[in-house]
């Protein structure tokens, strides 16, 4: 497995792998050690808004060289504002009670019988994605929370700023004893290939196309 950053990674097989490894052991993690990891997540990302900034100033630079679209400029750019509302998502998903093993009446009823359905983690899930490099943070919270682990593949155009947000997330995973292994990102390079990553389907539970 190649890297070239810390913890970013160009093979999709030795992605999808440890992060499926990580998630035998991440549903049997209690429900308190995911909310505080999804609370460190949003204190990462504040403590570490600067660095992420100066990163995607580096990726809107490049971008306009490139002469990438005015819409596409936008949805990359992040402000201060953009960070501090997925700061604010983040801490209240921290706060809500964890779902995993919750009983409710199923959608469907048997005749004569009383059915039930316990919500469990999916597994595995990938999200592939372009632009809106806060979005990252926002998935990561959601599956870290739900005992899912997560691979991203984020567009070239936010290669620092995925970067940046990834090392906040991996430093809070780290602080709360989480395997850093839940997370896995993948870089941009050619050698990245999507369709890679989207047949190992005996690994991956399910996958998101965004944008």
């Amino acid at each position: 497995m190649t890297t070239d950053f810390h913890g970013l990674t160009s093979d999709p097989i030795a992605a999808v792998q440890s992060a499926h490894r990580a998630s035998l052991s991440l549903t049997t993690t209690k429900g308190v050690i995911r909310s505080q990891a999804v609370a460190a997540m949003a204190e990462a990302l504040k403590q570490n808004q600067n660095d992420i900034l100066e990163a995607n100033t580096l990726d809107l630079e490049a971008s306009r060289e490139m002469a990438v679209p005015d819409l596409v400029l936008e949805w990359l750019k992040l402000t201060p504002e953009r960070i501090q509302t997925a700061v604010q998502l983040l801490q209240r998903l921290s706060e809500l009670p964890d779902p995993i093993g919750r009983v409710m009446d199923a959608a469907y009823q048997i005749d004569h019988c009383q059915t039930y359905s316990q919500l469990m983690p999916l597994g595995m899930i990938a999200m592939i994605y372009e632009a809106f490099p806060e979005l990252a943070a926002v998935a990561a919270g959601l599956c870290i929370k739900t005992a899912n682990t997560l691979v991203l593949k984020g567009g070239s155009e936010a290669s620092h700023s995925n970067a940046a947000i990834a090392q906040a997330l991996w430093s809070a995973l780290e602080k709360t004893g989480l395997p850093d292994s839940c997370l896995q990102v993948l870089s941009s390079d050619q050698g990245t290939s999507v369709r890679e990553l989207i047949v190992q389907d005996q690994y991956i539970n399910l996958i998101i196309p965004y944008g």
